[in-house]
Formats: structure tokens, C-alpha cells, sequence
């Protein structure tokens, strides 16, 4: 684009575009052509000038051009700044015409010109387009399901220094326990763990936890054994629900044994509890 020689700069730009593409043979071609005034300085004598591409005939222009051999031309005279203008033009394409066709639509206003092209692909005469195109009534293909995201189970076992269930601040990890995993199913809720294989089993480590990452959203059964001497103070057998993208935690306690810790006096008939 180039700028004109006044101390006030013009500026514009030309859009173009068809209505349907393709377009059989011997079928028209409509184009719609939009001139915007982008800059601050009003347009004059805006003269608009489109070329008709080969194996193509003039119908009819919106608002009306003048036709001259293969132009069709505009004088829209003024422009405000900001200011837009749409012509519409329609074109007749031979029987014998195919391929793509490229129409180049140009503005001129204050020694400034700026242009335009689209292209359109012509088919064969009877070559069904897009507009004339049933769409299929088959059955549609199902949309696929996209898998759960998967969860996780932390388990966690302690020393049970005072055997009440709870696990205390003072009461250390157990480490050595081992953790069997079992999907919930007719046969998981049988009193005889051992009627079925689990899915996974883990030993718990010095900071008394191990896991079970990547597990299917579910009910799984979480089953502690107990190192020998060490009886349980909660329940070894629990299920817990795993939904989509969750870690859950299962706890166990376990009895202390061959350390007593010591007896606060001042407490009358407290004893000692065997670690």
C-alpha cells in the first residue's frame, strides 16, 4: 500500500469472499466485496474495480456497477473514516469451465490502492457441491468413552502404644506389615480373606507406609498381617472407595511389646503398657 504524497495519510483495506465453493459448471458464482476505511482521513473518489475471471459473464452487481469488457466498476465516491462499504457481485461460469478460478477485486482512493482475491474450485456439470449434497441418515458411530482417571490407596501402620485404636502423636510407624489388596466382589466379602487372590500387596517400610498407585475407580478390600507378636488394635481387614483421580488412606494399629513404657507416678493403679 502506498502513502500519498499529502500530509494526511489514507489508509483502507478490500475483503472478498464467495458465497459457495465449489460451484458446478454452469452454475454462478456470488462474491461479496468489502471496502474499510482504516484510517482517520476520509476517502474521495473512492473508484472500486473488479476483474472477471476467464470462462466467466457479468449477471448482475449490488449496488449496480458499470460493466466494461471483463470489469465491472464502482465509483462510490466518499468514505468517512471508520467507514465500510459492501457491493455484491454475481458471475455466470461456463459449462465447459473447470478448475479453480481466481477473481482480483482493486480500490483506488487519494493515489492509494489496495486489493483483493478469492478463488474458487468449478466442478464438472453434474458434480454434486456441498449445497446440493444430502447428508447421510446412517446411524452415527458412538462416541467413545474416555476411561476414569485412576486413583490410589496410601496405607499407613503404627505402633499402638496404648491399644486404644488411636493413633497418638508419641505412637511410632510399623515397619514390616504386610498390606493385601482385593477388588470387592461376591466372593471379597467372605469371613476367609484366602478365597481370593489379591489384586496387590505391599510391605510398609520404616516411615510404616507402602501404597497402591493406578488403581481403577472402585470398593477395594485393604488387609493388613501382622507381624508375628503383634496383635491388632483395629480392624485388619477394611474397605475403602477409590473414585476418579483420588488417593485414599487406609490406617492400621498394631500391640507394642518387649518395651514398657514408663508409669507416670502420682497416678494410683496405673500400669504400664508393653510396646
Amino acid at each position: 500500500m502506498a502513502t500519498p504524497t499529502s500530509t494526511e495519510v489514507v489508509s483502507f483495506a478490500v475483503f472478498k469472499s464467495d458465497l459457495a465453493d465449489p460451484v458446478a459448471a454452469g452454475g454462478n458464482v456470488r462474491y461479496t466485496i468489502r471496502v474499510q476505511n482504516t484510517g482517520l482521513t476520509p476517502l474521495t473518489d473512492l473508484l472500486v474495480t473488479d476483474t472477471l475471471p476467464a470462462g466467466t459473464l457479468y449477471v448482475s452487481s449490488n449496488p449496480t456497477g458499470s460493466a466494461i469488457g471483463d470489469q465491472v466498476v464502482w465509483s462510490a465516491g466518499a468514505l468517512p473514516a471508520g467507514g465500510s462499504l459492501i457491493f455484491g457481485l454475481e458471475l455466470s461460469t461456463q459449462p465447459t469451465l473447470f478448475g479453480e478460478i481466481v477473481n482480483v477485486v482493486m480500490a483506488s482512493s487519494g493515489g492509494v490502492n489496495s486489493g483483493a482475491s478469492e478463488t474458487t474450485l468449478i466442478t464438472m456439470a453434474g458434480m454434486p457441491t456441498p449445497e446440493h449434497t444430502a447428508t447421510p441418515t446412517g446411524t452415527p458411530s458412538p462416541t467413545p468413552t474416555l476411561p476414569a482417571a485412576p486413583g490410589g490407596i496410601n496405607v499407613l501402620v503404627w505402633i499402638d502404644l496404648d491399644r486404644n485404636g488411636l493413633r497418638d502423636p508419641f505412637e511410632p510407624p510399623l515397619q514390616g506389615a504386610q498390606i493385601d489388596l482385593f477388588a470387592l466382589g461376591p466372593q471379597s466379602a467372605a469371613p476367609f480373606r484366602w478365597h481370593v487372590s489379591p489384586l496387590a500387596s505391599c510391605v510398609t517400610g520404616q516411615n510404616g507406609m507402602c501404597s497402591f498407585e493406578s488403581l481403577p475407580p472402585g470398593i477395594y478390600r485393604v488387609v493388613e498381617t501382622s507381624p508375628p507378636g503383634r496383635p491388632s488394635t483395629t480392624s485388619d481387614d477394611v474397605r475403602v472407595e477409590v473414585r476418579p483421580g483420588q488417593t485414599v488412606q487406609a490406617t492400621f494399629g498394631d500391640a507394642g511389646y518387649g518395651v514398657h513404657l514408663p508409669v507416670i507416678r502420682g497416678a494410683p493403679g496405673q500400669t504400664a503398657l508393653p510396646w
